[in-house]
């Protein structure tokens, strides 16, 4: 009471929302601790809290694995793509409804599937490797990066942009098992534009992979 004054009417400055729902906590921790440890200001907003969430206050919006998604949530989520937001989904959001009864096709439309071909749920042993590393400042050194847990093969739409490229599990072990043969047209992550915003969607689990 004594400081009452400092803090009616305060209102958050952040341009980034993480989305708190579902059952993969560590995908959602992953994110924050990302988030946290560069400095990026966000605000957690909980997933029955969304519809009533002013989402145009914000220019990105992180959906970690929200694996179970009601219709409204995701119709939502897709107008705040196609008013010019950006959307990083992540995992299998949206492969469900929200009584987790799975759907046919994935809620969100604008990460541009096309179809789910098959989700793959060991992937150790997995890289994704760089075609080019236009955009990545921070890996003149770095060729490939790891990935291990679920991945999502699927095609997408044929104006989406696919980055980096999957080498499918392999040996592992000492040095001289550790190579690999096979590189797939799989991508890291996809960039689909969707109106006048985007959706860059990553088809594994990196903030629990972080």
């Amino acid at each position: 009471a004594a400081n009452e004054d400092a803090y009616v009417d305060m209102h958050s400055m952040a341009e980034v929302m993480l989305i708190k729902a579902g059952v993969n906590q560590n995908e959602y921790r992953g994110w924050f601790r990302v988030l946290v440890e560069n400095h990026i200001l966000f605000d957690v907003v909980r997933e029955d809290a969304l519809l009533s969430t002013a989402l145009e206050t914000y220019t990105t919006v992180i959906v970690p694995a929200m694996d179970a998604m009601s219709d409204d949530i995701a119709a939502r989520l897709d107008e705040f793509v196609a008013e010019g937001g950006t959307l990083i989904v992540t995992g299998l959001s949206g492969f469900k409804d929200e009584t987790h009864t799975p759907r046919e096709v994935p809620a969100l439309e604008c990460v541009g599937f096309e179809d789910i071909l098959h989700v793959r749920d060991d992937m150790r042993a997995t890289y994704l490797k760089f075609e080019d590393k236009a955009g990545f400042t921070r890996f003149d050194d770095t060729d490939l990066v790891y990935v291990d847990g679920p991945y999502v093969y699927a095609n997408y739409a044929e104006e989406a942009e696919r980055r980096m490229q999957l080498v499918p599990p392999h040996n592992f072990g000492p040095p001289e098992r550790c190579y690999y043969e096979l590189v797939v047209d799989h991508p890291g992550f996809v960039v689909h534009l969707y109106g006048d915003g985007r959706t860059i969607y990553v088809p594994c689990m990196p903030g629990t992979l972080f």
